[in-house]
């Protein structure tokens, strides 16, 4: 067997040179690996700094709350609260030391509260009297009516014309208007040239009411837009305005005024939504801003029920409520005033079945167009009326008629009976 090769001098410097650079090495690493985490956790708690927003409540838990005071700190104890002190003085008695005088505390007794009962009762909420209230509105009511073409002053008044009547025996001549807002569509389904209404929707119904009741109510075939911040409104007294189109809209303030006095001196609004069904922008506007003309949490929209006046006790015997523009059958909508209609809301857009044009006395579409014609059934929806315009069909605008007719005929008669017995 060989002896061991001993291990000379060179062979074991190299050695320690070699475990010296791994150590260098290795501190080296260690350094660059620590100061990446380093500036890594640092500009992260800059930039969370930088996006932070003052008063942002945030996703965490609330922070826990402070440790409670030391046991040997004096603690000022109140003896009477803000409200009790007189002179708006507060007691404020610490903890004496051991060689303090004595400080009589007076014994302050909580007075008993009373209770101001005019106060109380100018709090609580009130029922109200809706006789009352229509009573006080009663003379106004009158004065509007006098614009419908009704005759005399009061209900049953005996001078022929049915008045206190209702239903079929209505008697009325008055003018339409409908509703110039602006931002909205207002004039969608009608054909307006230099400023005038030439045909569309109102004048095809007018001209069906006309001739349905036998022309017992007669209304200005032609329309007027009317200008919601003008006073003319007053003086006008039409028995209902007529809000339509598709759009959103915002009512100005005056025009907010206008039609909430409007509404109290005995008019209504009959809005009809251009886009069938809830949820379209002209739905959400009519709402919001009807709303703001009737803000009384007592004066809701609310579902017409099937035997309500306008489908039992009006012109036409009507079995609820007539599908509209595509099908759509959404329940009729009103706002009362002392349990009268003020605001009427069709949602099926009647508006645009009320664009067929019957040939006179028949429910024959009339088709043929001329430069004079008022009444004319729109070319363009007629030849869709089965793939976009679904239900614009003679039946199906017939029925829209009828209901348009009763609608007028009760807001022409809503007060018949309440007259009869205000003073």
């Amino acid at each position: 067997m060989h002896a061991p090769r001993k291990t000379s001098f060179a062979e074991k410097i190299m050695r320690q040179r070699y475990f010296f650079f791994a150590v260098l090495l290795h501190v080296v690493v260690f350094l660059m690996l620590s100061t990446v985490v380093l500036f890594k956790a640092v500009t992260a708690r800059e930039d969370f700094e930088s996006a932070y927003v003052a008063g942002d409540p945030g996703g965490g838990e609330a922070p826990p709350p402070p440790p409670p005071a030391s046991t040997s700190e004096t603690v000022p104890v109140p003896t009477q609260n803000t409200a009790m002190a007189s002179n708006n003085e507060v007691f404020n008695v610490d903890t004496p030391t051991p060689d303090a005088p004595p400080i009589p505390v007076p014994n302050i007794q909580a007075p008993t509260p009373t209770v101001d009962k005019s106060i109380a009762s100018a709090s609580a909420p009130k029922a109200i009297d809706k006789a009352a209230s229509f009573n006080a509105r009663a003379d106004g009511i009158r004065n509007m009516m006098k614009g419908w073409g009704r005759g005399g002053s009061g209900g049953g008044s005996g001078n022929g014309k049915g008045f206190g009547n209702g239903g079929r025996n209505t008697v009325a001549e008055f003018k339409c208007y409908i509703a110039q807002y602006a931002q909205g569509d207002w004039s969608t389904t009608l054909e307006i040239v230099d400023g005038k209404i030439k045909r569309g929707s109102l004048i095809n119904l007018l001209y069906s009411v006309q001739e349905n009741s036998r022309g017992k109510i007669r209304a200005n075939v032609v329309p007027v837009p009317l200008k919601l911040s003008s006073s003319e409104i007053f003086d006008i007294k039409p028995p209902f305005i007529f809000f339509t189109g598709h759009k959103d809209f915002v009512l100005t303030d005056t025009e907010i005024q206008n039609l909430r006095k409007y509404l109290i001196q005995g008019g209504a609004i009959w809005g009809d939504n251009g886009l069938a069904g809830r949820g379209s922008r002209f739905d959400v506007a009519f709402r919001r801003e009807m709303k703001r003309v009737l803000p009384s949490e007592d004066q809701q929209f609310y579902p017409l029920p099937d035997d309500h006046p306008i489908f039992t006790k009006s012109f036409n015997d009507l079995k609820g409520v007539p599908p509209g523009m595509n099908y759509y059958q959404e329940p009729i909508e009103g706002i009362n005033m002392d349990d009268c209609l003020a605001v009427v809301y069709t949602l099926n857009d009647y508006s645009d079945m009320y664009r067929m044009a019957f040939k006179p006395n028949t429910i024959e579409p009339d088709l043929q167009d001329a430069p004079d014609k008022a009444r004319v059934t729109p070319w363009n929806i007629w030849i869709y009326h089965d793939v976009y315009y679904r239900n614009f069909t003679p039946e199906g605008c017939k029925a829209s008629f009828d209901l348009g007719l009763n609608i007028i005929v009760h807001l022409l008669t809503r007060f018949d009976d309440k007259l009869l017995l205000a003073p």
